[in-house]
């Protein structure tokens, strides 16, 4: 079908990206990017009436206010129904969004041509010149309101902790024993979006599968109504981006890597490829024991078997190895490349491929050559440049492989095969 947008986004490469995803579902659609910063409003006299559906950013730079461009183009004659895009963080201008007139809203974090076709193809189906009555407004912007802290039988709720655009995360203690946990939410609006249903289902799973003391335990998992939830283990020592930003000695580093290569040994012996190891996912318990959490976007390799990333931006593009950040196929090997970014930023608190632009980001994990470490760790190089290798086939086969290596050169052991930690 022949389809009209209106993009209007600050970021020229999110622009871009958008417009593929778009294409990619319609590929005959015609794409009107719109720089709100150089173009600033559409004028009064713009036509609106020959779009289809506007893709309205919420954050447009520091001198636009997304949400009062939403009220002003809603107001006028011929608009097009407005789908706003947000980041994480931005749930309060959301609801205000939802209140003005906006028919849904696309998290950034979690964007795909799936989730981007269900949007648009919502807008298509409304009659035309048709928006939500007032009273659907409302109805629609309390399902994506939190309510007030809801009460679970047997947990006494805290504080909330984390709140992002598809779930909130609240510390609770267990009243029967006491025992803090985490209960991870989801929102109310996020019910209705399938994608989000089946990933939160998906890292319950694959969580409760496991038996390893490297991975966070999985409590329960029940819903209330339409909120769904998960009890799981609360590790109150915080997560390593905390620790790199305290500053992290070289041994330490090591001796970290090789907890993360046990833990990736366990995850990746179930046949699980984790796909979003980040320093925000790994926690520690009170005794100093590391977990991997948040298994939501996490696959299966069957066997030996590869598997495809599906086009969105799930994961995090400055830990994505480049094969995952190209879409291509990936094996376990892509968590180890996360794991090498993580070392290269353990030793050195930066990033080796860093920049305002996840389009520029993703560039360099495929072009640019792995940094050089200043002198004083150029003896640990040699493993950056393996873990940080282009080529799967020219990083470790596995990660215990990277602990054998860990234990001959760094740790001094110099065993062909660490025993397991129990």
């Amino acid at each position: 079908m022949s389809l009209s947008v209106l993009l209007i986004d600050d970021a020229a490469d999110f622009r871009a990206l958008c417009s593929e995803f778009i294409r990619a579902h319609w590929p005959e659609a015609s794409v009107e990017q719109w720089d709100p910063i150089l173009q600033k409003l559409p004028a009064a006299d713009r036509d609106l009436s020959h779009y289809d559906v506007i893709l309205l950013d919420l954050h447009l730079g520091k001198d636009e206010d997304g949400i009062e461009w939403l009220k002003n183009l809603r107001a006028r004659a011929g608009c097009p129904p407005i789908v706003v895009i947000t980041g994480a963080g931005n749930e309060a201008a959301v609801l205000k969004a939802m209140r003005a007139g906006a028919i849904d809203y696309l998290p950034k974090a979690t964007l795909s041509v799936g989730r981007l076709a269900e949007a648009i193809g919502e807008a298509l189906a409304l009659p035309l010149g048709r928006w939500p009555s007032p009273g659907a407004q409302r109805a629609q912007a309390a399902k994506f309101a939190d309510s007030a802290p809801i009460q679970i039988e047997g947990y006494r709720s805290l504080r909330q902790i984390s709140t992002g655009v598809t779930s909130v995360i609240y510390i609770a203690e267990r009243t029967s024993d006491g025992l803090k946990v985490a209960i991870k939410f989801l929102r109310f609006r996020s019910t209705q979006d399938k994608e989000t249903m089946r990933r939160f289902a998906q890292e319950r799973e694959i969580v409760s599968a496991m038996e390893s003391p490297h991975v966070a335990r999985i409590y329960e998992e029940n819903a209330i109504g339409d909120r769904t939830y998960i009890v799981m283990e609360y590790c109150e020592s915080g997560d390593l981006s905390k620790k790199i930003a305290d500053g992290i000695e070289p041994t330490q580093a090591v001796e970290l890597l090789y907890q993360i290569a046990e833990a990736l040994e366990d995850v990746h012996d179930k046949g699980i490829i984790h796909r979003d190891l980040k320093p925000a996912n790994i926690m520690f318990r009170r005794d100093g024991s590391l977990v991997i959490m948040d298994f939501g976007i996490a696959k299966l390799a069957l066997g030996d078997a590869q598997i495809t990333q599906v086009p969105s931006l799930l994961g995090t593009p400055y830990y994505m190895s480049p094969e995952q950040a190209a879409g291509k196929s990936i094996d376990l090997r892509s968590d180890l490349y996360s794991a090498g970014v993580i070392f290269y930023e353990m030793l050195t608190r930066s990033k080796p491929f860093a920049d305002s632009s996840y389009l520029v980001v993703i560039d360099k994990h495929l072009h640019a050559p792995v940094p050089t470490l200043p002198t004083n760790l150029a003896r640990y190089q040699t493993v950056v440049e393996r873990l940080l290798a282009k080529l799967p086939e020219d990083r470790f086969r596995d990660a215990r492989e990277l602990r054998s290596l860990l234990d001959a050169q760094f740790r001094g052991h110099g065993q062909a095969s660490a025993p397991r930690k129990t």
